[in-house]
């Protein structure tokens, strides 16, 4: 299995990239490669039994010259988005448009934005029987190794009261709560939720470390 980039790697290497997920997921990793297309002076090799996999409209578009010299015409592709949304009407916006009427099998990061595809009838999901191609996941997080800190940065608001002082979440904090979510984190967090996840007040008046 191989890993193959269209710009420059930018120092991800295999080791890198098997260690990373080894962090993540554990296990038993399969033997990946990191490869280049990006280099023309050095060409990336390929075989006719390739199976391909693009994750990126871009990417779908530069398999349209290579797909006929394969013995499997057909690609998987993984959608993460209406990526043609994501230009007003331009030729980015057609070519990846263009895109969802190529021979592929879904990979749909979401059942929600597979619905959507169907519903708008876009490219292939105009053919209620293109639903038998289709695969969907929906995203996780480990809670074990992504999670909250154990205390929010933040800002005291005055002196001590019965219990500690009165200590705020800036908003700025509440906004990029998300990216705090996605902190990874040496040790599991063994507080956990109701629903089995992390849990952490947003908003509202915690205690201040300062003061204890």
């Amino acid at each position: 299995m191989r890993l193959v980039t269209t710009v420059q790697a930018g120092g991800v290497t295999d080791a890198w990239l098997r260690a990373h997920l080894t962090e993540l997921v554990g296990g038993a990793i399969p033997e990946l490669r990191v490869e280049t297309a990006a280099v023309a002076a050095t060409p990336l090799e390929l075989g006719p039994d390739e199976i391909f996999m693009a994750t990126h409209w871009t990417t779908a578009q530069q398999l349209k010259p290579i797909l006929p010299l394969m013995r499997r015409s057909q690609f998987l592709y993984m959608l993460q988005e209406f990526e043609a949304g994501f230009y007003a009407w331009s030729s980015n916006h057609a070519l990846a448009l263009e895109t969802y009427d190529m021979d592929f099998w879904p990979v749909s990061n979401e059942g929600l934005l597979a619905e959507y595809f169907f519903q708008h009838r876009v490219g292939r999901f105009a053919d209620p029987a293109f639903r038998e191609r289709l695969t969907v996941f929906e995203p996780a997080i480990e809670d074990r190794v992504f999670h909250p800190p154990e205390q929010l940065p933040g800002r005291c608001l005055g002196g001590r009261r019965a219990g500690g002082c009165s200590f705020m979440q800036d908003p700025a904090i509440t906004a990029i709560f998300s990216a705090w979510a996605l902190r990874p984190c040496a040790k599991p967090r063994p507080t956990q939720s109701s629903r089995g996840g992390s849990s952490l007040p947003l908003g509202g008046v915690v205690e201040c470390p300062k003061c204890h």
